[in-house]
C-alpha cells in the first residue's frame, strides 16, 4: 500500500523530527539512536484524512521534559487543544511555531524506517530488529515483550528464565 507521507504536523526535539502527522492522517512516531547516529521512525497510529483542524499530539509535555521543542504546521491547518479550541500562544503550551517545514522529514539522510526499544542504561533508543539490540535487552518469549533494561520490562529476570516459561508454557 502506497501512502502520502506529505506532512501537516511535524514536532521537531533538539533539530530532529520527533513525531508526524501525515495529509492522510498517519501519525510517526521518530526516535533518535546515539549509538547509530541515525532516526528511526514507525507508524504508530492513524486517525484518517484531516481536514482543516488538528489536534496538537501530547506526547510530552514541553515545558517539563525537552527544550528546543519546535512544531511545523501547515498554513490551511488550525492547531487545537484537546478541548478543541484554538491554539493561538503556542509558546504557552511550551512550544516554539516554524513557519516554515525545514524539509520533508522523510527524506532526510539519517532517518530510516524501523521501531525502536529504550535501554534505560545505555539511555539510547535501539533499532528493535536484532534478537540482543544490546547487551542490557533481549526479546522474552514467554511475555512477548523485551526484557531487561526495558523501561516497560516483563517479570523475568535472566534470559535463561524467559526461556524457561516459554517453554513451560509450550508443554
Amino acid at each position: 500500500m502506497d501512502r502520502d507521507r506529505t506532512p501537516i504536523y511535524v514536532e521537531h526535539h533538539n533539530g530532529r523530527p520527533f513525531s508526524v502527522i501525515t495529509k492522510g492522517g498517519e501519525h510517526y512516531d521518530f526516535e533518535y539512536c546515539k549509538r547509530d547516529g541515525l532516526v528511526y521512525y514507525n507508524l504508530s497510529g492513524t486517525g484518517g484524512p484531516r481536514k482543516t483542524r488538528l489536534e496538537a499530539p501530547r506526547f510530552c509535555e514541553p515545558k517539563k521534559t525537552v527544550k528546543g521543542v519546535r512544531v511545523w504546521v501547515r498554513a490551511d491547518m488550525t492547531l487545537i487543544d484537546e478541548r478543541g479550541r484554538t491554539v493561538r500562544k503556542h509558546e504557552s503550551r511550551g512550544y516554539r511555531l516554524l513557519k516554515r517545514l525545514p524539509g520533508n522529514p522523510f527524506e532526510r539522510d539519517d532517518v530510516c524506517e524501523g521501531q525502536t526499544v529504550h535501554c534505560t542504561k545505555c539511555r539510547d533508543y535501539l533499532p528493535d530488529d536484532a534478537d540482543r539490540p544490546c547487551a542490557h535487552l533481549w526479546w522474552c518469549d514467554a511475555c512477548c515483550s523485551w526484557a531487561g533494561a526495558a523501561d516497560d520490562p516483563c517479570k523475568h529476570e535472566t534470559r535463561e528464565a524467559s526461556r524457561a516459561a516459554y517453554e513451560k508454557g509450550q508443554e
